[in-house]
This record gives C-alpha cells, sequence and structure tokens, in this order.
C-alpha cells in the first residue's frame, strides 16, 4: 500500500500513467479503489482549521508587554503578532528571526503571563516608525484566557464585534 504524503496530484497522476497514490488495486480481483483512511485524514483537517481561535486587539485595549515596550496586536492559543511604534533611532535592538523572546503580557484584568515566543517574521514601516514582530508560542496559551479575551472585547468594544451593512 503506497501512502499519499502531500504534493500535487496531478502531477502524481502523470508520473504514474494516470494511476494516483492513494487508489489501492485489490491484487485478487484487480479491482481499484481509495483508501480507507483518506476521507478520515480531511475530515480531521476540515475540523482542526477551526480550533485556533484568534482575537484582534484595537490600539486602546491591547495587552501589555511588561518587559519590553511592545503592545500586542493580536493573540491566538498558537501564535501572537506585536507591535511598537515611534521606534526610528530609539529601538533597543532588533529581535532576530528564529530567536527565542520570553514575553510578560499583561491582560485587561491584570493577569500576567509568561511566554516564549519564536519569531518567524518581523516588519518594519519606516513611515510611522512601527515595528511588528510575529511569532509561534512554544506551549500555547491555555483557551479560557482566549475565551475572557474575547468576553472583553465584546462587552467593552461592541462596535467592533457588530456587523455594519454596505
Amino acid at each position: 500500500m503506497e501512502l499519499y504524503i502531500g504534493g500535487d496530484r496531478r502531477r502524481a497522476d502523470r508520473r504514474q500513467g494516470g494511476r494516483r497514490k492513494d487508489m489501492v488495486t485489490d491484487d485478487e480481483s484487480g479491482h481499484v479503489q481509495q483508501r480507507q483512511g483518506d476521507h478520515r485524514q480531511g475530515d480531521r483537517r476540515q475540523r482542526q482549521r477551526r480550533q485556533a481561535l484568534r482575537v484582534v486587539y484595537p490600539p486602546q485595549a491591547a495587552p501589555k508587554v511588561l518587559n519590553t515596550d511592545f503592545r500586542v496586536a493580536n493573540i491566538s492559543q498558537r501564535g501572537i503578532m506585536f507591535t511598537r511604534r515611534g521606534c526610528p533611532g530609539e529601538c533597543s535592538e532588533p529581535i532576530a528571526l528564529r530567536s527565542v523572546k520570553e514575553l510578560q503580557i499583561q491582560f485587561h484584568d491584570q493577569d500576567v503571563l509568561d511566554v516564549e515566543v519564536i519569531i518567524s517574521r518581523c516588519q518594519y514601516d519606516p513611515g510611522s516608525g512601527e515595528e511588528t514582530y510575529a511569532g509561534v508560542i512554544k506551549k500555547g496559551l491555555p483557551s479560557k484566557r482566549l475565551n475572557k479575551e474575547q468576553a472583553y472585547l465584546v462587552t467593552c468594544f461592541p462596535e467592533l464585534c457588530s456587523l455594519s451593512s454596505a
């Protein structure tokens, strides 16, 4: 039995003379059938796609990062984006890609959470002097914390959560 691992199926079909890797030939009868596990794997991907909740903050409600001069722009269980404004010439130091940064995040209810972030992306806007960093949170945030933040934003900033008709 062959295992299909990513890639372009059409290209794989052409290389194998029209036979897809996720198809299995029954040796006795010669019938071709799709492997059993493929539909389950697709179902799992569908479910996992919606498991991450991202909380996007308005500038006035953004949590503070206590050990640096950053503010959190958005956060999820596995990722974070944080910014620093007014930086030309006064930034302490740029953060290198793939480096680990320890952050102490203070949320609206004064809870402080220590997280380790692996920096995956950085961007600098020379016009506004804003530095933006994105990274993966090593241990992940508890979903209760994100639910608290979401409830706070819905309660205190309802205009951000309402649908507007254009």
